[in-house]
């Protein structure tokens, strides 16, 4: 049980901080784009809090980290993006942790996943 307890802090300390990525988004002309990234993350035990700067559109939105969650080097969690248009959207992001790098996906509802990398600061 001490292994376990241990091996489950030893991956939460590993997001711990900042990290830059980026996302390949097509648009709505069908033209790829570039979406940096940046996550400030922090871990307490299997959860999961802080903090994602999209930098799509005009101008960058930071969204807060919600129903975070960690397993291993596995990362499940939840941002909402407040829009007038459409009322709150979901973000549902999943991925893991590999060394200096997170890998996962994100998803507003959508029929497909979006996939991000990201390297520590």
């Amino acid at each position: 049980m001490a292994l376990g307890l241990l091996a489950a802090n030893l991956f939460a300390a590993a997001i711990d901080g900042k990290w830059k990525g980026e996302a390949k988004i097509e648009s709505k002309k069908k033209e790829a784009t570039t979406v940096g990234l940046t996550f400030d993350l922090k871990a307490d035990g299997d959860k999961l809090t802080g903090s994602v700067l999209n930098s799509a559109g005009k101008r960058g939105r930071t969204l807060d980290v919600t129903e975070g969650k960690l397993d291993g080097n596995s990362f499940t969690f939840v941002t909402v993006q407040k829009s007038r248009k459409k009322g709150d959207v979901r973000v549902t992001w999943t991925g893991t942790v590999e060394g200096d790098e997170l890998k996962g996906s994100y998803n507003a509802g959508r029929k497909r996943s979006t996939e991000f990398t990201a390297k520590r600061q």
